[in-house]
């Protein structure tokens, strides 16, 4: 096929079309009595919020990298706490079964019961066999998003275990207020259990 070239004029129409169908090309500003004075700022304010936002918000990529150089102080093989989830997890075909070690991690970083994380997944969405948006807690009636699994363990573990609705409660009071449904802290503790005793030794921490 024969290659045409194109003229000089020919090009300059060509990406002045391409540029005036394009939403993020910036048009030329103009004195005009519609975007005038205030109304102008106001636009152009607006847009550069939108762009500084958009450039500060980490992406997150940079939330799971600093999940993955937590340093842990305990061999994870060591810790029988591990085995028990993982166990508890793979034996009723749950997916989460590989985030075991966030589960533990989570949960001794934010003071809560190594049990509660993993009972929770289970109950809300079989441990990740029945979820979407990599929400496996059902956090906010299942509709919030959640960049990875691992992300959703730690931000639920940190709102359980700090946030102003949820400290300085003991576990009855954390479930009711998770779910208030009559037998929902029963059966949650009820899968604890099956999980081991809460002392189980040696302890998976982080700094």
């Amino acid at each position: 096929m024969a290659h045409q070239t194109l003229s000089m004029k020919s090009r300059q129409r060509l990406r002045k079309m391409q540029d005036s169908s394009n939403p993020y090309v910036a048009s030329p500003v103009v004195d005009s009595p519609t975007l005038g004075g205030k109304r102008l700022k106001n636009f152009m304010s607006k847009g550069l919020v939108m762009v500084a936002g958009f450039l500060a918000v980490p992406g997150p990529s940079d939330f799971d990298q600093q999940l993955a150089e937590i340093p842990y102080t305990t061999e994870r093989d060591a810790d029988p706490r591990l085995e028990r989830i993982e166990s508890f997890l793979t034996e009723r075909g749950a997916p989460a079964s590989r985030y075991a070690e966030d589960f533990l991690a989570a949960a001794d970083q934010n003071n809560l019961d190594w049990r509660l994380l993993p009972s929770i997944s289970i109950l809300e969405s079989g441990g990740g066999k029945n979820c979407r948006n990599n929400n496996i807690f059902g956090w906010q009636n299942c509709e919030r998003k959640f960049p990875s699994v691992q992300y959703g363990i730690q931000l639920v573990a940190e709102k359980l275990g700090n946030s102003r609705l949820y400290r300085d409660k003991n576990l009855d009071e954390i479930l009711f207020t998770y779910n208030p449904r009559q037998d929902y802290g029963s059966r949650v503790k009820s899968m604890m259990q099956l999980l081991g005793p809460a002392d189980l030794t040696p302890a998976l921490t982080v700094p």
